[in-house]
C-alpha cells in the first residue's frame, strides 16, 4: 500500500489479503496462469464513463485510556507504555481475555487514528515471550486505544450506506469485509451484506485486512469496505 501511495493519491483502491478461514496456515490467490501462496493480483479499470463509489464501515468504540506503542518490530508488539502487551490486555481487559488471545483479539482491537480515520489492528497470533503479532503493521509511538465490539452499532452503519448507493445508479458491488468482522456478528452478517444484494450484482470475499482509499491509502482491519461501479450516464 504504501507504493500505492508513492505513485498515486488520486486512483480510488479497493480489495483485501486472502484468508484460510482463521486458520492462519496457507492463503491463496489466483491468475490465468495458476495459483500463488505468496503474491498480489491487481485489476485497472479505466473508462470515460465509469463512475466509482467507495465506503467503509468500522464501528467499533473506543474504551480506556490511551496507550504508547513502545516497543515493535513491523507487526509484532513487545510493549505498550513499557509493559509486556500480552500484559496489558491482562491489567486491563482482565487475565481471561489475555489467556484467550488471538481469539478473544476480534472484540478487542486496538484503534488508531491516522488522518481522521480509525483504523483497528487485530491479534492474530500470541507469542510466548508475551508479544502479540497484528494483522497489519504499526509504529513506534503510535497512540493507540482498546476497541469494543457491539453488534448494534456496527450494523446501524449498513442501512445509511444502502440509502447513499441506492440513489446512485449502482450497477456492480464488491464488497471486501473483514474475517474478524464475521466471527464476530456471526448469522447478523447477513443483515449488513444482504441490502447491498437488494441494489445490485455484489461480489466479494471475507479478508485478513482491507485496501482502501480515502486521504491516503491503508490497510484496514476489522472493516467492511465497498466499492460500487456503474457506467450510467445519469445517477
Amino acid at each position: 500500500m504504501n507504493g500505492v501511495k508513492e505513485l498515486t493519491r488520486d486512483i480510488p483502491v479497493s480489495g483485501g489479503m486472502a484468508g484460510d478461514g482463521a486458520k492462519f496456515e496457507n492463503t491463496y490467490v489466483f491468475t490465468n496462469e495458476g495459483l500463488l501462496t505468496k503474491g498480489a493480483v491487481g485489476v485497472s479499470i479505466n473508462s470515460d464513463t465509469l463512475h466509482v463509489s467507495t465506503f467503509y464501515s468500522f464501528n467499533w468504540q473506543e474504551i480506556g485510556k490511551e496507550l504508547e506503542v513502545t516497543k515493535l518490530t513491523e507487526n509484532r508488539v513487545y510493549e505498550l507504555d513499557g509493559i509486556s502487551a500480552v500484559d496489558v490486555y491482562a491489567r486491563y481487559l482482565g487475565q481471561e481475555i489475555a489467556d484467550s488471545l488471538p481469539a478473544a483479539g476480534i472484540e478487542f482491537p486496538l484503534i488508531i487514528t491516522r488522518n481522521g480515520m480509525k483504523i483497528a489492528r487485530a491479534v492474530v497470533v500470541k507469542e510466548s515471550d508475551g508479544s502479540l503479532i497484528f494483522a497489519g503493521n504499526l509504529n513506534v509511538g503510535d497512540r493507540v486505544r482498546f476497541g469494543y465490539g457491539q453488534s448494534g452499532l456496527i450494523l446501524s452503519e449498513s442501512v445509511k450506506t444502502k440509502n447513499i448507493f441506492s440513489k446512485e445508479g449502482v450497477e456492480s458491488i464488491f464488497i471486501y469485509s473483514c474475517m474478524a468482522r464475521r466471527r464476530f456478528l456471526q448469522e447478523s452478517i447477513s443483515t449488513e451484506l444482504t441490502p447491498f444484494a437488494n441494489i445490485a450484482p455484489t461480489t466479494g470475499f471475507f479478508t485478513y485486512g482491507e485496501f482502501f482509499k480515502a486521504e491516503n491509502c491503508e490497510l484496514l482491519n476489522q472493516t467492511m469496505t465497498v466499492l460500487a461501479m456503474s457506467e450510467c450516464t445519469a445517477p
